[in-house]
């Protein structure tokens, strides 16, 4: 019995030590499969944090970094070391530091300011409290705002271009058919009658009957809308033509200079029209220069016009595709931003002798002929004046001239 209560003592004993060592084992392989998970984890969360398009920080409970990842680095311009134990308030301007979402600004290496949105968790681990702060450069994103509110406004403005584009063109209708009428009535009349009192007041009715009928036609010209012919011309033909007119109409204390670009596309349009565009740019950049001594700058070219640029122009919505330039450039007094919002509109003006329809027509015109627009100005920097008209078609090539020996010579050898 003895014996035997031994041997089983033993083997429970024996059984028990493999099981211990069946579990140690076990315990072992897991352990070392944990290890290898959290190391495979830490890893991973490393990489994210490494390649998130955000600022990471990470504080203890008084703020003061202890990691940072490579974004962060970049936007504050701070290598690991340099950041390890540094505030966070020395890098962002936030009154008070705590859990929550703040707008601040944020500093560059250079010292620069950045606008910046803040984000601060809480993380205790164990009895320590850290402090996870994320960091989003707002600069894009602010600036896409304001582009997209500069768009809008423009698309507003073109909107209430045409409204009053639409509401001029009526208003000329009416105009021009009681202003016809009373020329027809006037013209009657004076074959009616001899009376020389009576003929002197119905010329003075014709007269201002027919100033009222221009008036009219540029109202109908700010409309967009006035009867054009479509010709191909040229612009460069076109300037050379308009600048002869308004030679007498340039004082001579104002250089008006041409650089017109060679070959250019030609354009479809109503001369008449582009002609009185021409026309109206040069006075309007008369009037700005004024009686001082300055310059005046007439150039063309062309220019392919993509949707990033038609929303830097008056009408954004407007075709892309190749277009002929012309600028009209000066060295006047330019413009503050509040009239340049104003200087298209029909009847506004800042002299106190003009009739505010000269650059609305302008507008108009450029419009009928499915152009654009843009302007450029600073007070005492002088304005610009660029009107894009769509391409036409290329001039032909002059084939340069022979003499006739010499073609008679090279007969024989052309294929």
């Amino acid at each position: 019995m003895e014996i035997r209560q031994a041997a089983a003592a033993m083997t429970l004993k024996r059984h028990l030590a493999e099981t211990a060592r069946a579990q140690m084992e076990s315990l072992t392989e897991n352990l070392s499969q944990s290890r290898e998970e959290l190391l495979e984890t830490t890893l991973r969360l490393k990489t994210i944090l490494e390649a998130a398009p955000v600022g990471i920080l990470i504080t203890n409970a008084d703020f003061q970094i202890e990691s940072i990842n490579r974004c962060a680095q970049t936007l504050f311009g701070l290598e690991p070391e340099e950041a390890e134990g540094k505030s966070l308030s020395s890098l962002l301007s936030v009154a008070r530091l705590s859990a929550g979402n703040f707008s601040c600004s944020g500093q560059h290496r250079d010292q620069t300011d950045f606008p910046a949105q803040l984000s601060v968790s809480q993380l205790r681990l164990e009895s320590a409290l850290l402090h996870i702060c994320i960091v989003v450069d707002k600069t894009e994103s602010q600036r896409m705002d304001s582009e997209r509110s500069r768009l809008e406004a423009r698309l507003l403005q073109a909107k209430r271009t045409n409204g009053l584009g639409n509401l001029a063109g009526r208003l000329a209708d009416e105009f021009n058919r009681s202003l016809e009428t009373i020329l027809a009535q006037a013209e009657s009349a004076l074959l009616e009658t001899s009376l020389d009192g009576v003929r002197d007041r119905l010329v003075q009715i014709q007269a201002i009957a027919i100033s009222g009928l221009a008036l009219s036609n540029q109202m109908h010209s700010f409309s967009g809308k006035a009867a054009q012919s479509q010709q191909s011309l040229s612009l460069n033909d076109l300037i050379r033509n308009s600048v002869g007119l308004l030679k007498e109409k340039i004082p001579s204390c104002i250089d008006l200079n041409l650089e017109l670009a060679e070959r250019l596309p030609q354009v479809k349009g109503d001369p008449d029209l582009l002609q009185q565009v021409v026309v109206n740019l040069v006075l309007n950049a008369v009037e700005a220069v004024g009686q001082e001594q300055g310059s005046i700058r007439l150039s063309t070219g062309v220019k392919s016009l993509d949707r990033n640029f038609l929303n830097t122009t008056i009408f954004p919505e407007g075709d892309t595709g190749t277009y002929v330039w012309l600028a009209c450039h000066d060295s006047g007094r330019g413009l503050d931003s509040a009239t340049l919002e104003r200087i298209f509109d029909p009847f506004f003006t800042t002299r106190s002798d003009g009739q505010g329809l000269g650059l609305s027509s302008v507008l108009g015109i450029v419009k009928g002929h499915l152009g654009n627009l843009r302007v450029e100005s600073k007070p005492g920097e002088g304005s610009t004046f660029w009107i894009y008209l769509p391409a036409s078609q290329l001039p032909p090539l002059k084939t340069p001239s022979r003499p006739r020996n010499a073609d008679q010579k090279n007969s024989d050898k052309d294929p």
